[in-house]
């Protein structure tokens, strides 16, 4: 299996552990952290980003209230998103091989 290929699994099946978690709380996020720092850091991501990354997301889950009409579970799973989107980027570039 290809890196990237790994790497999106592990996420699923971290994603697939919190939709299973019937409480969000503050060791569940610590956990799920964990996971997503494990799965970076096998896929060879640099190792201050995986923290910097794990930073934000753990204190986003840990202090933001969820918006109206949002579970804590769902707001935990868009957190999830929104920074490793951030941190991979939104927008398809070209890759440049010289």
């Amino acid at each position: 299996m290809s890196m990237l290929g790994s790497l999106g699994e592990n996420l699923t099946n971290t994603m697939k552990k919190l939709a299973g978690m019937s409480v969000i709380d503050k060791k569940v996020v610590k956990e799920v952290v964990k996971d997503i720092q494990r799965a970076l850091i096998q896929s060879d991501v640099n190792i201050q980003l995986v923290l910097k990354l794990s930073k934000t997301i753990e204190d986003r889950a840990l202090n933001e209230e969820p918006p109206k009409g949002i579970t804590p579970r769902e707001h935990v799973i868009t957190i999830i998103y929104e920074e490793m989107v951030n941190l991979l980027g939104s927008e398809a570039k070209e890759l440049e091989i010289n």
